[in-house]
């Protein structure tokens, strides 16, 4: 039982790990939202916002526990939006594109086509966007050389 808690427990710390980049981004919405734009980078007036902001908790401490427990929550979730944002971005930018998309595929590509002048067909674009044929022409110089 011990080692599956272990195990459990370095699993949490994992996941907890990769929302990190969140928590930086949400602390930095923090920061825009509490201090003016000349002291954008000043600690000490910070830290007295948050000072101010804690005192109206003063004599709670399960009201902070909350707050705190909130924050965490809602960095997860920033977390979790970023993650599926990236993946939105890297399937439109490399596809495959979703069903409602996969249509245009065949239009866009070909236009493309006819803006490249004549060359060797397999280096000629076969993909609607740039980066995707950028990523596929890595394979096809491989197997040129």
């Amino acid at each position: 039982m011990a080692a599956f808690l272990t195990g459990l427990g370095g699993k949490i710390a994992e996941r907890w790990l990769s929302l990190l980049p969140a928590l930086l981004y949400g602390a930095a919405v923090l920061c825009a939202a509490w201090l003016p734009y000349e002291n954008g980078l000043d600690k000490g007036l910070l830290a007295d916002h948050a000072k101010d902001y804690l005192k109206t908790y003063n004599g709670r401490p399960y009201a902070v526990a909350v707050l705190v427990v909130l924050v965490l929550l809602a960095v997860a979730g920033l977390g979790v939006l970023a993650r599926f944002v990236a993946i939105l971005v890297g399937r439109a930018c490399l596809g495959p594109w979703p069903r409602p998309l996969a249509p245009l595929t065949p239009r866009l590509t070909e236009r493309r086509r006819r803006r490249v002048p004549n060359g060797l067909e397999r280096y000629r674009p076969a993909c609607p966007t740039a980066a995707a044929d950028r990523v596929r022409l890595i394979d096809e110089r491989l197997d040129a050389e």
